[in-house]
């Protein structure tokens, strides 16, 4: 297998915990669809692995206070270790994530949206900070390609300045396709 892989990977952010910790954004969030694409460099039985993932989901009027739509978009670094070297192949992960938010507010009169790097004006950019563990399978597909099933659990912790640090714990469902150079 060639030491370089690019993954797109696609499936589904499930919230393990209510969203506490942001006024007006606290409550059972939703869950929804994620996606993201990462490079991998892998070296015997490690995979150093780096790139973005976005995580889409929200919690209603009910359960929040306010109509939210969140969109997550973060940079991803992390580390597999891969359980064996051919046919199909186990690995467990660890990682950490560097996440903006997005949310999408109704209101009254329209929708806001509120950023957790501050005011869209003011050029700030603070990330929120976060981790991932998991565990998947590389399967073998023919030549280059492999499918590669798998699922994390994570938590990102963000700021919105005039609500407070959103926490989020949650678990990902995805699978990806792996093309190996």
């Amino acid at each position: 297998m060639s030491p370089l892989q690019l993954e797109a990977r696609g499936g589904a952010w499930i919230p393990k915990a209510d969203l506490v910790g942001a006024q007006g954004f606290e409550g059972e969030a939703s869950a929804g669809p994620s996606f993201g694409v990462h490079f991998m460099l892998k070296r015997g039985f490690i995979s150093f692995v780096a790139g973005f993932s976005q995580h889409r989901f929200d919690c209603a009027q009910a359960e929040c206070g306010e109509a939210v739509d969140f969109v997550s978009t973060a940079w991803d670094l992390g580390v597999r270790l891969n359980l064996r070297q051919e046919g199909i192949m186990p690995w467990v992960s660890l990682g950490a994530t560097a996440a903006v938010f997005d949310a999408r507010v109704e209101t009254g009169t329209g929708v806001v949206t509120e950023d957790s790097d501050g005011p869209r004006t003011s050029g700030l950019h603070t990330l929120g900070w976060g981790y991932e563990v998991g565990a998947g399978a590389l399967v073998p597909l023919g030549g280059r390609f492999f499918i590669d099933p798998g699922m994390r659990y994570g938590r990102s912790d963000v700021d919105f300045a005039s609500r407070g640090t959103l926490e989020t714990r949650y678990i990902v469902v995805d699978l990806g396709l792996v093309l190996a150079f």
